[in-house]
C-alpha cells in the first residue's frame, strides 16, 4: 500500500515526495512562451525532446529556454514552468507527444527532505490505505477517514498547485488579448 499511496497522494497534491525524473508531453508546440511543468517543486530541466518533421527525435538547445519558479524549497511550493528566452521560438512540431520536456522535481533526494507536516499528511494517508483499503479501491472518498491536520494539508497543495495552473491560464488568456 506504501508505494500506491504515495503515488494516489502525488497525484492529488501535485506534490513530488523525493527526487524523480519527470516527463511532460505535449501534442504540438505551444503559442505561448511559457509551459507550465506537473509536479512541484522543481528542481532543473533535464532536457527538452522534440520529433523534427522526419519523425527524428532531436534535441532542443538549452539556451533557448530557462527554467522559471520558486526560489528555494517551500512547504507548498507552486509549480515550476520552462520559459523560452527572448527571441526564441518552440520547434515545430506536430504529434502524439512530439514535445516532451524532462525535469527533476522533488524536495530532495532522501524522505527527510520532505517538510515535515507533508510526511505527517503523507503518513496519514498511507495509514488510512492500509486501513481502509477496500474503500479506497472502490473509489470512495478517502479523505473523510484522515485526520482533520491531513485533510487540510492536502487541500492547501492542492490549492496553491491548483492557483499557480488559473494564474498561468489567466495571465496567458490576457497576453493573447494584447
Amino acid at each position: 500500500w506504501n508505494s500506491a499511496s504515495r503515488q494516489t497522494f502525488e497525484e492529488e497534491t501535485g506534490l513530488q515526495m523525493t527526487t524523480a525524473q519527470r516527463c511532460f508531453a505535449l501534442d504540438a508546440a505551444p503559442c505561448q512562451s511559457q509551459i507550465q511543468l506537473g509536479r512541484a517543486p522543481v528542481q532543473s530541466i533535464v532536457s527538452v525532446q522534440y520529433d523534427d518533421g522526419d519523425g527524428d527525435d532531436q534535441t532542443f538547445d538549452a539556451a533557448n529556454y530557462r527554467l522559471v519558479g520558486p526560489a528555494g524549497v517551500d512547504t507548498y511550493p507552486s509549480l515550476g514552468s520552462i520559459e523560452l528566452v527572448s527571441g526564441a521560438s518552440w520547434p515545430s512540431t506536430t504529434g502524439a507527444k512530439s514535445l516532451r520536456i524532462y525535469y527533476l522535481a522533488g524536495y530532495g533526494d532522501a524522505p527527510g527532505a520532505v517538510p515535515e507536516i507533508i510526511r505527517y499528511a503523507l503518513m496519514c494517508y498511507v495509514g488510512a490505505f492500509h486501513k481502509y483499503g477496500e474503500d479506497v479501491t472502490e473509489g470512495r472518498d478517502t479523505h473523510e477517514r484522515l485526520p482533520t491536520g491531513a485533510q487540510m494539508v492536502i487541500r492547501e497543495a492542492k490549492y496553491r498547485t491548483l492557483r499557480t495552473l488559473v494564474l498561468m491560464l489567466t495571465s496567458s488568456a490576457s497576453m493573447s488579448k494584447l
